[in-house]
């Protein structure tokens, strides 16, 4: 059922799993319909609180890992010459064992399925980032296509908690 923003009752109800530490048993909050509003007003690129690292198709893995053990997100984006996102790469993958270090990053990026522009409307980048099922990240480029950010669902999650009185 699609959620309509103008309605008083449309929401978001988390609750906190019982066994949670970190917030009482019994708490609820909802996210009202004006925050579903305010996600159809807000362009992603005040959603996102990342610095990006980025790697070229033609870096080995060797060197990947290198620059990986600085990345904050937890993965590398691979870019062409253009700085045009190409793919990406996390860290899970890129220090697998079984991964060659000889080997090109080009090898082991998964390719984006789409990118998106900071000026996107929040709401409309949702179906992008779970359109696989696995909670992908997008891209963030500008009017040339080069890199700017990532979106990822973390990302999101944090936006809605902290409309929802959370101190993050």
């Amino acid at each position: 059922m699609p959620i309509d923003p103008g309605s008083a009752s449309a929401e978001v109800v988390c609750r906190v799993p019982a066994q949670a530490t970190h917030a009482p048993k019994d708490l609820v909050r909802r996210v009202p319909a004006d925050v579903v509003e305010l996600a159809l007003r807000t362009p992603v690129g005040a959603v996102v609180t990342n610095d990006v690292l980025a790697v070229r198709p033609d870096v080995t893995v060797a060197t990947a890992r290198d620059v990986a053990r600085g990345a904050p997100l937890g993965a590398l984006v691979v870019v062409d010459e253009a700085s045009r996102p190409t793919g990406l790469v996390t860290s899970g993958t890129l220090f697998d064992d079984r991964v060659d270090a000889a080997a090109l990053v080009a090898a082991i990026a998964t390719p984006f399925a789409a990118e998106i522009r900071d000026e996107t409307a929040l709401v409309h980048a949702l179906a992008g980032l779970v359109g696989d099922g696995e909670g992908a990240s997008l891209p963030i480029v500008d009017d040339e296509g080069a890199l700017l950010a990532l979106l990822r669902p973390v990302d999101v999650v944090r936006w809605l908690a902290e409309r929802a009185g959370y101190a993050l």
